[in-house]
């Protein structure tokens, strides 16, 4: 994956509508500490990851430090800068 797309962490997850939850699968850090990886769930509603679903587009976050200082509630955020 870097060769197309350089990256620090890197992670996938699945929606599913019947829950409303949203699933990670793959996750890919170059964090020492792991946080939470594959199998995160979250529910979508009110969460930083429903712009995602709305636009289509994905979410870059080029310094992932000071985006959280301007969102510190960003639970999601936080959690999916972890390794399997």
């Amino acid at each position: 994956m870097r060769q197309i797309i350089p990256f620090d962490r890197l992670s996938a997850a699945f929606y599913n509508e019947e829950t409303g939850l949203v699933v990670s699968r793959w996750v890919r850090s170059d964090v020492a500490e792991p946080h939470v990886g594959k199998g995160y769930w979250a529910e979508l509603k009110g969460s930083s990851l429903e712009p995602i679903l709305r636009t289509g587009r994905p979410r870059i976050i080029n310094n992932l430090e000071t985006y959280l200082v301007a969102h510190p509630d960003s639970r999601n955020t936080m959690r999916s800068c972890a390794t399997e």
